[in-house]
């Protein structure tokens, strides 16, 4: 089964149509797109997507203002409903069984003041979670200091991104490319960011195959961020 997650960044906008073409071509089963909107321009994505075959969709959006989660699958999709921590903000969350796979979709807050809470929330969340075939995917906007920005800066909510390593929780990028440094993000003054993630519970990490950074959906300006792709055996 081939995940992606991708910031499509405030919606999608104008770049929806190129955005939908890329998708379609991905091969992807399943995406977790994160920033998407109840906008126009994302409701014409999920049109589009729907077009491509991802038919199956459910979406954490609830104003045109709030950046939410979409999840657009080829295959059938449940939904499962979030635990109660996550739901007093739950256009950043959606949750979805495909087949035996629980999928989370998830897009942290940017800001100090409303990271950690957030955090706080998804490690309570997680050790059910962790019980069974999860894989948690999205805009995490934080990461690790020593490995996952260009020059030193301190994320917010490090020690809580640690947190859910400690939890049992695998970096399935990391699991694939141990040290090696990839940057998911810019800033306006050129540092770079691994901030998008995909975490595999234990029974899920073993059957991780692949797990790779599309980048040239930024460099092309699709989006301001890079896509993740990964791939678990069935």
């Amino acid at each position: 089964m081939r995940l992606l997650t991708w910031n499509i960044r405030h919606g999608g906008g104008y770049r929806v149509a190129a955005i939908a073409d890329w998708l379609g071509r991905c091969a992807a089963d399943v995406m977790v797109l994160t920033e998407a909107r109840g906008t126009a321009p994302s409701q014409r994505l999920r049109g589009a997507l729907a077009e491509r075959g991802f038919e199956h969709q459910v979406a954490a959006t609830v104003n045109a203002r709030a950046n939410g989660v979409l999840i657009a699958s080829r295959r059938p999709l449940r939904h499962d409903p979030l635990p109660r921590g996550l739901r007093h903000d739950s256009a950043r969350a959606a949750s979805v069984r495909c087949g035996e796979l629980r999928i989370v979709g998830l897009y942290f807050p940017a800001t100090a003041a409303t990271i950690r809470p957030y955090f706080d929330a998804v490690l309570a969340a997680t050790p059910r979670w962790l019980a069974g075939d999860t894989v948690l995917l999205g805009d995490f906007n934080s990461g690790q200091p020593a490995l996952d920005c260009q020059r030193p800066f301190a994320f917010t909510g490090a020690s809580q991104f640690d947190a859910l390593l400690e939890q049992g929780w695998v970096d399935g990028w990391r699991a694939r490319h141990g040290t090696r440094r990839e940057y998911t993000w810019y800033s306006h003054t050129g540092n770079g960011f691994r901030i998008d993630h995909a975490f595999l519970s234990p029974t899920v990490a073993p059957r991780l195959q692949r797990a790779r950074y599309a980048h040239t959906v930024r460099a092309h300006g699709l989006s301001d961020h890079s896509a993740l792709v990964i791939e678990i055996a069935e």
